[in-house]
């Protein structure tokens, strides 16, 4: 996704999630390119890490979403049934 890079290298969350962060404002079609530093800041400041297992689910279809994320490492299936729709993959919003 417009040369977006894995945040492995990170020293902490915060680190990879502004890292992240940084690499979407690069990306003119995500709503990050429009935020100003201190609004990425601000952004960063409220992210919780969400740590999945292979073959986890994040949230079931049906399921009402509490939160807006993105991937800042690995890559997630959007399923229905037994077919998958989508792969997610670092920058992606979820």
């Amino acid at each position: 996704m417009h040369g977006i890079r894995p945040a492995s290298e990170a020293d902490s969350f915060s680190d990879m999630a502004m890292f992240v962060l940084r690499q979407l404002t690069k990306a003119p079609s995500s709503f990050v390119s429009l935020l100003q530093e201190r609004q990425l800041g601000q952004l960063c400041a409220v992210c919780l890490r969400v740590d999945l297992h292979d073959m986890q689910a994040l949230y079931r279809e049906g399921d009402n979403s509490t939160f807006l994320g993105f991937i800042v490492s690995g890559s997630l299936e959007l399923v229905s049934g037994t077919s998958k729709l989508l792969d997610l993959t670092v920058g992606d919003l979820v």
